[in-house]
């Protein structure tokens, strides 16, 4: 079976920086970066995982503080979607990764990461 996407992309959008996970169909993590809050860093992540395939970048806001990287993949073709924190918590609990979120960890690396496993097709984990 054909997927639609061949790059699922997750994006914990911040002020100053934001946190990108992407995801290949087998699951296979491509980018699990920081990047900074500028067109230029976002252009470079997007433009290279856009060579894999069709992308879809999954944002957390995609007004205010999400506007610019939004704005950026929709220039490059990438299909953007909007999955609020509220549903992406309760898939993340339903998938069995949500009792231990904020234990330690960088909560907006978790974020991105959760956000590209729950928009990619059978991956939760």
């Amino acid at each position: 079976m054909g997927a639609e996407y061949a790059v699922w992309c997750g994006l914990d959008v911040g002020k100053q920086a934001h946190y990108i996970c992407a995801v290949d169909e087998d699951g296979q993590r491509l980018f699990d970066v920081v990047l900074s809050q500028d067109e230029a860093s976002l252009r470079e992540v997007f433009g290279r995982l856009a060579e894999r395939g069709p992308v879809l970048d999954v944002v957390d806001q995609p007004n205010t503080i999400g506007a610019l990287p939004v704005a950026v993949a929709r220039a490059l073709g990438l299909q953007v979607g909007y999955l609020p924190g509220l549903a992406m918590r309760r898939l993340a609990q339903a998938s069995g990764r949500g009792q231990d979120r904020r234990s330690g960890c960088l909560g907006d690396r978790r974020d991105g990461a959760d956000h590209a496993a729950c928009a990619a097709p059978g991956r939760r984990g």
